[in-house]
């Protein structure tokens, strides 16, 4: 538990710094700087349950970033991304209260530790996506990327099969938001994609957390113990 609530704290510490993340020297491509943003925007809430409050929650983290563009809309999309995922957490957390065996106990907390993965893989995933667009094409760093990208979808998928040999009755009250986490982080990629064009080849992750984070923005906090840097580090590799 200690792990999960220090790693949020990251996610929250790395939020803001996104725009850095997602800014290259050509930051918008000229084809897109003609595009409508509120067609981006939409393509960030597609296939949404909820398209009043997806929009409307995009439109809130917009304000925050300054005038819109494709990065400032891909950032707003990934802080909606991540604030759903943690929505979910949150109400598993409340669901599971009405557990009333060891084994649905055990499919929700897997379900969280699954859901925060989704979202600290994410994060990873953009760190590479820079990498990749600022020149550095090497197999470690493009097999990272799909490594976690692919993560990132199928985990919501894994938690809602964990939930085999229950009665499945707190699966229905969890399996909505996780599949509009699911269609959010599918969304996100997929506007990155198109706007950056860049191609995803699958390859094997062969790389440890500790060799891929070298820049500055993805040193570890003091006050994070050297225990939990070592279970941070073996993460995409589990």
């Amino acid at each position: 538990m200690a792990l999960f609530v220090n790693f949020l704290f990251i996610i929250l510490i790395l939020l803001p710094s996104f725009d850095k993340v997602l800014s290259f020297p050509d930051e918008i491509p000229s084809k897109i700087q003609t595009q409508d943003m509120q067609a981006l925007i939409a393509q960030a809430c597609m296939n949404i349950e909820n398209q009043n409050s997806c929009l409307a929650n995009i439109h809130n983290e917009l304000t925050r970033t300054g005038p819109p563009s494709a990065t400032s809309v891909i950032n707003a999309a990934l802080r909606t991304t991540i604030n759903e995922a943690l929505g979910a957490i949150n109400n598993m957390t409340k669901i599971s209260t009405f557990s009333v065996n060891n084994r649905e106990q055990l499919a929700i907390e897997d379900c969280k530790e699954l859901v925060d993965f989704s979202v600290s893989e994410l994060a990873w995933s953009l760190g590479e996506m820079r990498r990749i667009r600022a020149g550095d094409r090497t197999a470690q760093y493009e097999g990272n990327l799909e490594a976690w990208l692919s993560a990132a979808l199928s985990n919501q998928d894994t938690c809602i099969e964990g939930f085999e040999g229950t009665d499945r009755r707190l699966e229905s009250y969890i399996s909505g938001s996780l599949t509009q986490v699911t269609q959010l982080i599918s969304n996100v990629l997929s506007l990155y994609t198109q706007l950056h064009s860049l191609p995803f080849r699958p390859r094997r992750n062969t790389t440890t957390l500790h060799e891929t984070r070298t820049d500055e923005s993805w040193e570890f906090p003091e006050w994070m113990t050297e225990a939990d840097q070592e279970l941070l580090k073996s993460k995409p590799h589990g």
